[in-house]
């Protein structure tokens, strides 16, 4: 099997710094993007950084200017933190419980130090994660608005990114 070059894989995952499009519609574009995120770094150029300090979101990018001040990530990556960490955590403890007979502060010791290192390490990951998933459903829905000849959802603070790119939008009623 022929593999393609560094050359053709730049040149395909590389986002255009016009449209932020770069690769329309490649499935292994979104993992990029993904990934990006997962690492920290900028959705749309790989190269600036998401997050400052250890939460805090970057307004915009440093490298090539794409705002994220509009992501709003809220409980996401705290719940999807608490879901990995547990599904980490709890066969181990089994195995240990059934397998050895530590003393009860050695098994507290070990078991919240590990909760809580491994929650800290993967906190900020899963929060850029969640950042480049709300960047891409808002660009997916940026280009499905322009191919159908709509102008393009612009975000509000008023509203959240997944409220601006469902399909299905829920009539709000007014008030009285």
């Amino acid at each position: 099997m022929v593999r393609p070059g560094k050359a053709w894989r730049k040149a395909t995952m590389s986002s255009n710094s016009d449209t932020g499009s770069g690769g329309r519609g490649l499935r292994s574009d979104r993992l990029s993007v993904l990934a990006r995120g997962l690492l920290g770094h900028c959705p749309q150029c790989g190269q600036g950084r998401l997050l400052r300090r250890y939460l805090k979101v970057n307004p915009n990018c440093s490298h090539c200017g794409e705002g994220f001040a509009h992501l709003n990530a809220d409980d996401m990556p705290p719940w999807l933190t608490i879901l990995i960490v547990g599904h980490l955590l709890a066969p181990e403890v089994w195995y240990v419980q059934r397998n050895f007979d530590l003393p009860v502060w050695v098994e507290q010791v070990l078991w919240v130090s590990l909760a809580l290192i491994l929650t800290l390490t993967l906190l900020p990951r899963s929060k850029g994660f969640v950042l480049a998933l709300l960047w891409v459903l808002q660009r997916d829905a940026k280009e499905k608005a322009v191919l159908a000849g709509q102008p393009p959802v612009v975000p509000s603070p008023d509203e959240s990114i997944l409220d601006q790119v469902s399909d299905a939008r829920v009539e709000k009623p007014s008030a009285p």
